[in-house]
């Protein structure tokens, strides 16, 4: 192979290759095939795996905390009837 062919090559010219008297020979070829087209994408089968939930989590987080005061409100109850049950006996 000659240095202008080897160039070629690697500047990423297309050709083929073929056998001749018993030797691999590539010719390169200067007009470039037709260009691919893009893979077409499928549209995806099942819905995302993660969603905008951020309504729902702000509910449960309102929820919460409304719980966590009522369950203070309970505590601070029974305290005062185990207070009143020892000043009672």
């Amino acid at each position: 192979m000659s240095h202008e062919l080897l160039s070629q090559i690697e500047a990423g010219c297309y050709g083929k290759m073929k056998v001749e008297n018993g030797k691999i020979v590539f010719e390169c070829i200067t007009v470039h095939p037709p260009p691919y087209p893009p893979p077409s994408v499928p549209a995806p089968s099942a819905p995302p795996l993660v969603e905008d939930n951020t309504l729902i989590i702000d509910e449960l987080r309102d929820e919460l905390r409304e719980t966590k005061d009522r369950l203070a409100v309970l505590e601070q109850q029974v305290q005062q009837l185990f207070r009143f049950r020892e000043l009672s006996v």
